[in-house]
């Protein structure tokens, strides 16, 4: 391996996430195989760390939110930098009319403008979107604990 590393450029030699020792003759499945493996280790840290900073953030009351009220609110005020959703993960809401404000409560009128609230189907589809408009990262993650624990979360701009 350090004589293939040795002739990659710089700029290559800096995206190397991993490595593994395989046969010559290794087929193209089983250099395939591995190499997904290592791409999802290093995904499943990644997530892992993203997590715990949410979550760490979330519970000192800074730049971090946890659960869909909380998330949704930080939404509404443009403050959501980085989403993190589970995979599946869906909750009935209800969006205001004229402003636009999300949220999981039943209302009838919105907190901000006064405008008629509607129920939707959907309001973790409609955070999603409205993350994306301002602007926001959007990250799903499927089988973890720390996300299937709370749902939703999110890292914030401010």
């Amino acid at each position: 391996m350090p004589i293939f590393r040795d002739e990659l450029p710089k700029s290559l030699e800096e995206k190397i996430i991993g490595e593994f020792s395989a046969d010559m003759n290794a087929s193209e499945l089983e250099v395939g195989t591995r190499s997904l493996e290592i791409v999802q280790a290093v995904e499943r840290k990644r997530e892992d760390e993203l997590l715990e900073t949410v979550y760490t953030e979330a519970a000192k009351g800074r730049n971090g939110v946890i659960r869909l009220d909380d998330t949704l609110g930080a939404a509404h005020e443009g403050r959501v930098q980085t989403l993190v959703i589970a995979h599946d993960f869906h909750r009935p809401g209800y969006r205001c009319q004229n402003c636009a404000y999300i949220t999981d409560q039943k209302l009838h009128t919105c907190p901000f403008c006064g405008g008629e609230v509607a129920e939707i189907p959907d309001a973790v589809e409609a955070l999603v979107t409205q993350v994306i408009d301002s602007g926001g990262r959007v990250e799903v993650v499927d089988n973890h604990p720390k996300i299937a624990e709370f749902g939703v979360g999110a890292l914030l701009r401010y």
